[in-house]
């Protein structure tokens, strides 16, 4: 049962700053494009902290996709609502207190859902938990965007989940993994993958993500754990790139793009933004029992 005092509650100290999620707004709003047809757009920013600023520009992104775009940011604290509702209206943006299950009193078939910064903060249990409600109020094809990003915003790590497109009518297959919350069952979502987004910095390498990784991946962070693995591999690669570039101004993002050209299950995504060099990684695992170790209770089936 989910814990409405829990999910009403976070930890989490809300400060924001801007641009703060500017590597996950440009890769989410580049996948959205590419599933969604039309102009209308219902999408929900959960926590937006001391100010509403992320929300704003996840919304100025949305809107050069979609003509008719409506953006509801919730936050848990009254005095961050009502300093938001002060400001300036802006068409489409809307401010709402409450937290994870108070969205269906807002509105249903959502096609994007955003979690940043906030789920970090709680305990594996309520985290699962607030994931599967969250996922019960995407539209087909919806998004589900949960992870962490450092202060500036140069690192990033999300998960990236995706209802289904089409719903079966009948009653899925005995055995067919489901997500139960409150007698809430819902077809298993399928994981589009893991982003990790960076910054060109002089003091980048692949293993600065683990600090930012999700909070049910910080505990596989080690030894012979999958996302490990993953970083390990990345870093010493990147290494090598490195050093065999032998210069000491080498762009740590064109290192990355190599190092990843020949990891497994990795995807890359790579632009240069005015002087601002960033690269983003999509990593899907496709091992069963290795998404059984790394995701839990929200294993996902890839669409191969």
């Amino acid at each position: 049962m989910v814990s409405r005092k829990k999910l009403g509650h976070s930890s989490r100290k809300g400060r924001t700053k801007d641009k703060r999620l500017r590597l996950l707004d440009a890769f989410v709003c580049e996948t959205l494009s590419d599933q969604f047809q039309g102009s209308q757009f219902k999408a929900a920013d959960l926590g937006f902290g001391e100010t509403p600023i992320t929300s704003q520009e996840l919304l100025a992104h949305l809107q050069q996709q979609f003509a008719n775009c409506t953006l509801l940011a919730f936050d848990n604290d009254q005095q961050r609502i009502a300093r938001a509702g002060a400001q300036k209206p802006i068409a489409g943006l809307s401010y709402h207190f409450g937290s994870f299950d108070l969205l269906e009193k807002r509105t249903p078939e959502l096609q994007l859902i955003r979690v940043m910064n906030v789920l970090r903060g709680y305990s594996l249990k309520v985290n699962a938990e607030a994931k599967a409600r969250l996922f019960e109020f995407l539209g087909p094809g919806g998004l589900l965007v949960e992870g962490t990003s450092n202060a500036e915003g140069s690192l990033l790590c999300a998960h990236i989940w995706q209802k289904p497109h089409k719903q079966s009518k009948q009653s899925a297959p005995e055995g067919t993994p489901t997500l139960d919350v409150e007698s809430i069952k819902i077809p298993q979502p399928h994981y589009v993958g893991l982003l990790l987004a960076m910054e060109e910095s002089k003091s980048f390498a692949p293993l600065c993500w683990r600090d930012q990784l999700p909070r049910d991946l910080r505990r596989h962070a080690r030894g012979q754990e999958a996302v490990y693995l993953l970083l390990a591999e990345l870093q010493a690669r990147f290494i090598e790139e490195l050093v065999a570039a032998a210069e000491p101004q080498a762009s740590r993002a064109q290192a990355l793009v190599e190092a990843a050209t020949n990891v497994k299950n990795l995807t890359i995504h790579s632009h240069a933004a005015a002087s601002l060099q960033t690269t983003s990684c999509l990593w899907t695992p496709t091992r069963p029992s290795l998404r059984a170790e790394v995701f839990g209770s929200l294993t996902a089936t890839p669409q191969n």
